[in-house]
């Protein structure tokens, strides 16, 4: 998926800079924790700043990694869901790190 895709899944506008900043913030945080990778440059997620404040966003194609992808089958059962979500809240922006060692504890605990 490219950056244009993403902004259109999401119904946002790729000219209104407000938009364009909170696009990188999550991919920049799910790129941080590993979860997706630019398959262009690693390094860059596309976006640049402006020395005016405002942020220019390149096409970039993205892939979710292994690690997103064992998030995602983590998350993906409703029950297990359902029980992480509740402490996800408390965690805040870290609660991304926390995501598969809470569902591998809830779903060891239920066996």
């Amino acid at each position: 998926m490219n950056t244009s895709e993403i902004f259109s899944k999401l119904n946002y506008d790729n000219d209104k800079d407000s938009e364009r900043k909170e696009v990188w913030h999550y991919l920049k945080l799910l790129s941080e924790q590993k979860l997706i990778e630019c398959i262009d440059d690693k390094e860059n997620l596309g976006f640049f700043f402006l020395g005016n404040g405002t942020i220019v966003c390149g096409i970039k194609k993205f892939r979710i990694t292994n690690v997103g992808y064992q998030t995602y089958e983590s998350i993906t059962t409703n029950m297990i869901w359902n029980k992480i979500k509740t402490p996800l809240k408390t965690l805040g922006i870290e609660s991304l790190k926390q995501i598969p060692s809470l569902a591998i504890k809830i779903i060891t605990e239920s066996i």
